[in-house]
């Protein structure tokens, strides 16, 4: 079975495991707050309630339970953040925001839709030097934020979609309808010869209306220069 299409049930029946292609470079960046060194941290996740940051070269040495401040730098823009460290590993490390004064609401205008919009790429038009998989019709991605997938069939209809909007995952798939979850985690699969993410999500009992609404403002306001009219028509369809 294609690495795409890969899915693989846990123990857990509400976790499944998905392996999407990654385009390798974001321009959400991190920088933190009292640090020697000047290093910036690429975002490659983001929610309301924290990130997972990144560094390419020479590692961190940031540790669980740790307090830190800094910056998020995106396209012009700045957004003031205070985390606690969760997790870590070797070149990436997850954080929770700390919700202090109005700081919800600064998130969510910092991850308004109309920022999602004004920063989405449409990836299926450029010339990547990665394994893209040969069914994969349309690839929007506005950085750590937001990514559409749509799939088709050897025939080119269009076969299955998924969106993964902040921590929301929406899917459709041809046969099977739609169904709706949460991101759990999210991890960077680079080898020599594929480019790619491995996300583990937790999918709903039932499908939650507010995370098809969610995916329904954003779809409705993605510009034709990105998919076609008929591919955003059969997304709003579906949802």
């Amino acid at each position: 079975m294609e690495s795409h299409l890969a899915l693989i049930k846990s123990q857990i029946k509400e976790l499944e495991k998905r392996v999407f292609p990654r385009f390798p470079f974001n321009y959400m960046v991190f920088k933190c707050l009292g640090r020697s060194k000047n290093i910036t941290y690429e975002v490659v996740d983001i929610s309301y309630t924290g990130m997972q940051l990144m560094v390419r070269d020479g590692g961190h040495d940031f540790v669980d339970g740790e307090i830190i401040k800094g910056d998020i730098h995106w396209k012009g823009q700045e957004l003031d953040v205070s985390c606690v460290v969760r997790w870590t590993n070797e070149f990436s490390f997850g954080v929770e925001f700390k919700i202090i004064e109005d700081f919800d609401v600064k998130i969510r205008n910092f991850l308004s839709v109309e920022n999602l919009i004004k920063s989405i790429r449409p990836l299926h038009l450029e010339e990547l030097s990665i394994d893209r998989p040969a069914s994969l019709k349309y690839w929007l991605q506005s950085d750590g934020a937001l990514e559409l997938f749509i799939w088709q069939h050897q025939d080119g209809e269009l076969s299955k979609f998924q969106i993964i909007l902040l921590e929301n995952f929406v899917e459709w798939q041809d046969g099977l309808g739609i169904r709706t979850g949460k991101v759990l985690t999210k991890r960077d699969l680079d080898t020599p010869l594929l480019h790619s993410d491995e996300f583990i999500f937790q999918i709903d009992e039932t499908e939650d209306s507010e995370k098809i609404n969610f995916a329904k403002e954003v779809v409705s306001v993605i510009p034709e220069k990105c998919i076609p009219t008929l591919a955003k028509e059969f997304l709003q369809l579906k949802l």
